[in-house]
């Protein structure tokens, strides 16, 4: 047996809660049809914990058949605590008002409201009138309210585009109980199609959304696949009834069940592959090259120990010896060609006549701490880049000391002793004085 509830609101916008209805069908209240001129009137259930009460409008009778009858089917079978029902006088409606926005026509039947439940229910119904260019319920996530209707961003759906959605053709993993879409408003020009291959049998609902908006009223589709050929039909739908095709092109999916997308997942896997030999290329070639440069630095090093030793590479005693310590003045009378020359060449300031010096073979003069200096580190004359390393040294110390001989024998034969030659007098000096001399 139906249980019969007939309660009549004594004006619109008055809220009335029922709390405790029985199993079955409440009729609460019944409507005329009204003559104000661009309005709608708004019936609106509310819960605060989703029961399965389901809101019905319908003409003369509600019956279990539900004929007659409209109904926010999407709100219920998505279990929301809000259904909203519009009436509307004098308007001819399209199918996605009837669906999409729960919208029905108040003719000169006598409209009857009131809720089927399959438990024990408590919820409260507003009535109340609105302009028919105002949106039922508040746009969410960014739509905005055009014509009574809101219209949504990509990826969001419904009435007040409260459902969301993500790209089918980006994802790799389809999750239970979710919604997906495929934008098709790029085929216009051109045929285009979907296909992707699920790595096991999934189960899923899927709608061209310019057809049916009763987003979870398909039938379960159980397959390894979705594929779609063409998609013309359903941006055909949308010509036909003249909607926005930038809301409504879209294929619209709900899966049943968790599934996986195995071209993404071999595109993933391909990816991984490809950063792991990146990655590994680019650490062996840095560890080649940083092996590279640890070898080259190190045997640089080596190379610079070998020339710079900790020691000088000239003790001072072997200096002595082959660039003997001497007066600046002295030097300038025994060799009056020096004269010339009278500043160092590695601190540049003027050489004094007191100053102690360094004469090299290459006849280049030096204070002595300046040349001393210079050849803890180097082998060759800062002026002229002569060798000054110690063979070098030794081999002219012994040329100096063969001229010498040789030239003390010439003079011993025409002159007889007339002393013993300077053995510190480089090549040069000597052959000037014996020039003179002879």
């Amino acid at each position: 047996m139906f249980i019969l509830l007939h309660l009549f609101l004594e004006c619109l916008g008055q809220t009335q809660t029922f709390l405790n209805l029985d199993i079955g069908i409440h009729i609460l209240q019944t409507l005329q049809a009204t003559s104000e001129p661009n309005s709608k009137i708004i019936v609106k259930l509310e819960q605060k914990i989703f029961d399965s009460t389901q809101l019905l409008i319908c003409d003369s009778e509600i019956t279990l058949l539900k004929e007659n009858c409209i109904q926010d089917i999407n709100s219920f079978d998505l279990k929301k605590n809000t259904q909203i029902v519009q009436l509307v006088y004098g308007l001819k409606l399209e199918k996605y008002q009837e669906q999409l926005l729960s919208m029905k026509q108040l003719n000169e039947y006598p409209q009857v409201i009131g809720t089927y439940s399959k438990q024990i229910s408590n919820f409260s119904i507003t009535i109340s009138t609105m302009n028919i260019l105002e949106c039922a319920s508040q746009c969410q996530n960014n739509g905005i309210c055009q014509n009574g209707m809101c219209e949504c961003l990509e990826g969001y759906f419904g009435a007040d585009c409260s459902i969301i959605a993500l790209d089918i053709t980006v994802e790799s993993q389809y999750h239970k109980n979710a919604f997906y879409y495929f934008n098709i408003k790029e085929c216009n020009q051109q045929s285009c199609s979907l296909n992707i291959q699920f790595n096991q049998v999934g189960k899923y609902r899927q709608t061209c959304y310019a057809e049916n908006w009763y987003l979870l009223q398909q039938n379960v589709i159980e397959k390894k696949e979705i594929k779609i050929i063409d998609v013309q039909s359903c941006l055909q739908n949308i010509k036909n009834q003249k909607l926005n095709p930038k809301q409504f092109s879209y294929y619209i999916f709900y899966f049943e069940t968790e599934c996986e997308n195995s071209q993404q997942s071999i595109n993933q896997d391909t990816r991984s592959i490809l950063i792991i030999v990146i990655t590994t290329v680019g650490v062996s070639i840095s560890l080649c090259c940083c092996i590279i440069c640890y070898y080259f630095f190190f045997r640089r090093r080596k190379e610079e120990h070998q020339i710079l030793p900790t020691m000088p590479i000239y003790p001072k005693t072997e200096i002595q010896r082959y660039l003997p310590k001497q007066v600046y003045k002295s030097l300038i009378i025994q060799y009056p060609g020096l004269t010339s020359t009278d500043e160092c060449l590695i601190c540049l300031d003027k050489i004094r006549d007191s100053d102690y010096v360094r004469l090299t073979y290459c006849t280049h003069i030096f204070h002595i701490q300046c040349i001393d200096n210079w050849l803890e580190k180097n082998r060759i004359c800062p002026a002229c880049r002569s060798e000054l390393d110690e063979v070098t040294l030794i081999k002219v110390a012994k040329q100096k000391k063969n001229d010498s001989l040789i030239y003390e024998n010439k003079v011993s034969r025409l002159y007889g002793d007339m002393g013993t030659p300077n053995l510190t007098m480089t090549p040069q000096l000597r052959s000037v004085e014996m020039t003179q001399r002879l």
